[in-house]
């Protein structure tokens, strides 16, 4: 019986190591995973409808072809922003970046029309090359405040600014880096947060004057737009949930601007997204992310994925392997295994149902991988028990008939 119990706490000292290994280096688990969870919970949502207040002006290849190849005069550039300002639209996001001069004229020329299409542009962040001072940006401020035990947050941080030339400057409103599926909305610089240019845009929509990061004990941040609360990961980053099919963003070719015909687009309240969408121009795609990041923003669709919560995940491993411990070393045979596969399951429920109502990710791969943490040496020592206790008792007749 003592042997027997010095081996049951030998196994939880062992589960208990592999599970606070697997808790601090979460990285080792693979983040695929996590992504292909998020994956099958977008297949089973219903896709979300645009909000029906953002269009996007693509510079495509068919706009190039027509009017002359990138990058274009500043002039066609501002003309571009009035056409777009003239049918309608209530603001418009630049996704373009001007680091260098033109001529003094035509600088001065799209500073002036950003300036009447109440337009805003980014800056770009580097964080490999510590060189030169911050950007004279127009930015909304970003204020971080914390819940009393609360962690420091871990928003990623830059090592210096590229800015517009000096004449735009005035209408930098927020950063241009993004990182494919997880979308920054803050970066930090120097001490100092800086919204996204998408997050600073809908900010600017909603008139607010400055927004709140707000992160609480279990390491969830929130940040308030507007109506929304959106939630974002410990980073600062949320991920995005496109529109398909008619309910997608309406996507309209420069040349429809530049070049009017009887189907005039109708821009009228709508804030627009004006980039370049071409083949063999770098970071093509950046524009539509940046357009249906603002949308998301704006219908409270956008959600916050992988690395939400490393304290909730770590506290949710805990509790699985709490739960299937009495199972895996009471019952025998599938007695034991029932009651662990319903614990599996409602894993997955638990995470599905907390991105359904709250449009947050909280991964359920860590509690997983320690219920197969734990699975196993329990198993094993229960096996080697039984074999034991085979052996006792065959030695126990064998004594009886010797009897």
């Amino acid at each position: 019986m003592i042997v027997s119990r010095q081996i049951g706490l030998g196994a939880t000292l062992l589960v208990a190591t592999l599970g606070t290994l697997l808790a601090v280096f979460p990285g080792s688990i693979p983040e695929t995973w996590n992504f292909a969870i998020v994956d099958q919970i977008l297949h089973w949502l219903p896709a979300p409808n645009n909000s029906g207040q953002v269009a996007y002006v693509e510079i495509d290849d068919p706009s190039l072809r027509a009017i002359g190849r990138w990058p274009w005069p500043r002039k066609r550039t501002a003309e571009l922003i009035d056409k777009i300002h003239d049918a309608g639209a209530k603001a418009v996001v630049v996704d373009l970046f001007f680091p260098e001069a033109e001529n003094p004229s035509s600088d001065q020329e799209l500073a002036a029309s950003l300036e009447r299409a109440n337009a805003w542009i980014g800056y770009q962040f580097r964080f490999t090359e510590p060189t030169g001072k911050p950007c004279a940006t127009n930015t909304i401020p970003v204020v971080v405040s914390r819940s009393g035990m609360a962690q420091s947050p871990d928003l990623f941080k830059a090592a210096s600014m590229l800015c517009n030339i000096p004449v735009l400057e005035s209408r930098s409103g927020g950063f241009l880096n993004v990182s494919g599926r997880n979308f920054p909305m803050v970066i930090a610089q120097d001490g100092v947060v800086y919204p996204s240019l998408a997050l600073a845009s809908v900010a600017a929509l909603h008139n607010q004057t400055s927004l709140l990061l707000h992160f609480d004990i279990s390491y969830f941040a929130t940040i308030k737009l507007g109506l929304h609360q959106i939630p974002l990961d410990s980073k600062g980053r949320l991920s995005i949930r496109p529109s398909q099919g008619d309910n997608s963003i309406p996507r309209i070719p420069a040349l429809r601007l530049l070049h009017p015909t009887t189907d005039t687009p109708n821009l009228k309240g709508k804030l627009v997204v004006l980039g370049v969408h071409a083949a063999g121009i770098q970071e093509q795609d950046s524009t539509l992310l940046q357009a249906t990041a603002i949308d998301n923003l704006l219908n409270g669709t956008a959600f916050a994925g992988p690395g939400t919560s490393p304290l909730a995940e770590w506290f949710l491993m805990i509790g699985a392997r709490a739960a299937a411990f009495w199972p895996l070393t009471r019952l025998r045979g599938w007695k034991r295994w029932t009651p662990w596969t319903l614990l599996l399951l409602s894993l997955l429920v638990l995470s599905l149902g907390l991105f359904a109502s709250q449009n947050i990710f909280v991964s359920p791969v860590l509690a997983i991988a320690g219920l197969g943490v734990q699975a196993l040496p329990v198993c094993i020592v229960q096996r080697w028990q039984d074999k034991r206790n085979a052996v006792k008792i065959e030695t126990q007749l064998r004594s009886a008939k010797q009897f």
